[in-house]
Formats: C-alpha cells, structure tokens, sequence
C-alpha cells in the first residue's frame, strides 16, 4: 500500500493485505508525535494486533512514516503502544503499525482482541435471533 493511501482506497483496488483481524471499536484515546512531544485526542476506530485506525479531532498533517505512542483503553486494560504512522487519508483518520517493545505486550492485546471477537460474534449471534424472531411465520395451507 502506497504510503499515502488510505485503507478505502486499497479495498477498492483489491490490494488489502492486512493479515490480522480487524475489529472495529470506538475507544477514547491518545496519540503522541514522538518527534514534536505533543498528545492529540483520537478515537481508535479498528485495531488489529498489527496495528488500529484512528480518527482524530482536528486535520493529522504530520504525515506518513512518523513515530507515535498512542494510549487507549478496551475491555479495562490500558495500553500503550509504540507505532508508526502507515497512512493518511489527509484529513482525519491515521493508520498506525505498531511496533512491541516485548512479546508479552503482543500477547496481552492478542488476549483482549480474543475477548472483543467473542464478544461481537455473541452479539452478532443475539440480533440474528431477534431479527429471526421478529419474521412473521407462515400458516400452513390447508386444502384447496
């Protein structure tokens, strides 16, 4: 994927080659350019265990291939992770590739994401049940 190309446009051409799961959460968070020191507010949008999407408040023209922390919280544990910007849609949403300081930490987000699939197959599972109850049923025909 092209450094400037956002994740809609890949879809569009065919060339999605995320490898993880991505799960979409809406999540208060914070993102740190490392290189200016300066926190922004964001809301994560999906997150994988390779990476998330944020959107952030105001216009993100730092750019592409830049170092950032971003601080969130999903299913009450915290997370902070180190990453790099992947793309841009130069406007509001940011791709981050995260970079693990330690395996463990790779293996704490593996954990929750597992817990958000069961949670979000569950609830799947729960709507497809009301929606099914919610079909009216069909009387039998009897004789001609």
């Amino acid at each position: 994927m092209d450094a400037e190309e956002s994740p809609e446009v890949a879809e569009r051409l065919g060339s999605e080659r995320r490898v993880y799961t991505r799960f979409e959460v809406e999540e208060d968070a914070s993102l740190l350019l490392v290189s200016h020191e300066s926190w922004h507010p964001c809301k994560v949008v999906d997150l994988s265990l390779e990476g998330c999407q944020v959107s952030t408040g105001a216009r993100f023209q730092a750019g592409t291939q830049k170092r950032v922390e971003i601080k969130f919280k999903i299913n009450g544990i915290v997370f902070r992770l180190s990453g790099v910007t992947q793309w841009t849609d130069n406007a509001h949403a940011v791709g981050i590739h995260f970079c693990y300081p330690t395996p463990r930490r790779r293996e704490e987000l593996a954990e929750v994401l597992g817990e958000v699939e069961a949670a979000q197959a569950a609830k799947a599972q729960r709507e497809a049940e009301e929606a099914l109850a919610q079909q009216p049923m069909e009387m039998p025909q009897c004789g001609p």
